[in-house]
């Protein structure tokens, strides 16, 4: 029931490609007129997403990590500070809602949160008219081989139908790094990268739902290992 709510749907906003042609790359619906900023958690050593942003579409972007003690180019629009994202605000960590409340007034904003593993804790923590004001949202969901687990389940199920209450999934990427798990018959992705749009921003009554195999701007996160696509176990209940 889960993998059939995350399947994505195809809106009138065509995909593109925002970053690099590598891990740090992810597909988006094609809305960013107005965007105002893009909040960016564990960017690590990589910000092509952010650059990229900011050289075409003119958007800045709020960067957070503690593994890391600057950015590099330092430019003015691309503002970083060293703090993980998390549940408690302290000198190592700061939760969502503040960051984005600190920084933004509006609903024109995009989030890119890539934070191994704390992704469901910081959603679960967020209240949901902090979410609502981004448009576009990709999160990054690890260690989904734990999806069998009872507790683990309740949990990624938690966050998904938080989210889903809000947003639509418009695009699906498994990550290369990992593989995928398999139990009895169903095989999952160990990381998966969800791209989700503001229902607000759809204005189409219907839509078409697709089993989303891999689209033509999909890129593999690691060129020296072997390409991941959705397991073909999630199609049987194509329509």
């Amino acid at each position: 029931k889960l993998i059939n709510k995350i399947q994505a749907i195809k809106t009138e906003h065509e995909l593109v490609r925002i970053g690099s042609t590598s891990d740090g790359g992810y597909l988006l619906p094609n809305d960013f007129e107005n965007i105002e900023a893009v909040f960016s958690p564990g960017v690590s050593n990589i910000h092509s997403f952010e650059l990229h942003m900011l050289e075409k579409y003119k958007v800045k972007s709020f960067m957070c990590d503690f593994t890391v003690d600057k950015i590099i180019p330092n430019k003015k629009e691309l503002i970083f500070e060293k703090k993980h994202l998390g549940v408690i605000n302290n000198h190592e960590f700061q939760r969502l809602e503040e960051w984005v409340n600190l920084n933004s007034k509006t609903k024109n904003l995009i989030l890119q949160m890539d934070i191994e593993g704390a992704e469901y804790s910081v959603i679960l923590d967020t209240p949901i008219e902090v979410l609502k004001k981004f448009r576009i949202m990709i999160i990054e969901f690890h260690d989904l081989d734990l999806s069998f687990n009872t507790q683990f389940f309740e949990i990624y199920s938690s966050v998904i139908n938080k989210i889903l209450k809000q947003f639509s999934v418009v695009h699906l990427h498994p990550n290369n790094c990992c593989g995928t798990f398999k139990y009895k018959n169903i095989e999952i992705p160990k990381v998966l990268e969800i791209t989700f749009i503001n229902n607000d921003r759809l204005s189409k009554s219907k839509y078409q739902k697709v089993i989303d195999r891999r689209h033509l701007l999909d890129i593999d996160n690691n060129s020296k290992l072997p390409t991941l696509e959705i397991p073909k176990s999630w199609y049987k209940n194509e329509n």
